[in-house]
């Protein structure tokens, strides 16, 4: 009977050294994805311009680019958001609310390029070009 007990002893001891390293492991997992890099969170797919720094501080603290990017709006929609995000806590001044908004309205407005494409060559921002005329003549 010495002999058996003393076998689940090793099994258990094992199993606890297992679980013990599990458990560190979930947690080493869940400290690096607890505060991720402006990078991770997209800031390098932001386009370039007046304002970009700022978005990269104050919005990305809490949102992905890809939020943002996937989002058009005119002026007075940008404001209203900022004003949301100001009263939920967002440390924003009313100088740099100006630029942020001016930032978002110029690259991610009703009529701004889809992110990520660039108008069609003899494209406007409210539909495209007419079809070349035929090559073919009477």
């Amino acid at each position: 009977m010495k002999r058996h007990s003393a076998g689940l002893w090793i099994v258990a001891a094992r199993v606890a050294v297992v679980l013990a390293l599990c458990l560190s492991g979930i947690r080493y997992a869940r400290s690096q994805d607890a505060s991720p890099s402006k990078d991770d969170q997209g800031a390098s797919l932001l386009p370039e311009g007046a304002g970009k720094q700022l978005v990269v501080a104050k919005c990305l603290a809490c949102h992905s680019a890809k939020l943002i990017m996937s989002k058009r709006g005119t002026e007075q929609d940008w404001n209203e958001t900022l004003d949301k995000m100001i009263t939920n806590g967002a440390n924003v001044s009313d100088d740099e609310a100006d630029k942020i908004v001016a930032y978002l309205t110029a690259h991610f407005g009703p009529s701004a390029a889809p992110s990520g494409a660039t108008a069609p060559s003899g494209s406007s921002p409210t539909g495209p070009a007419a079809p070349p005329p035929s090559s073919t003549g009477p």
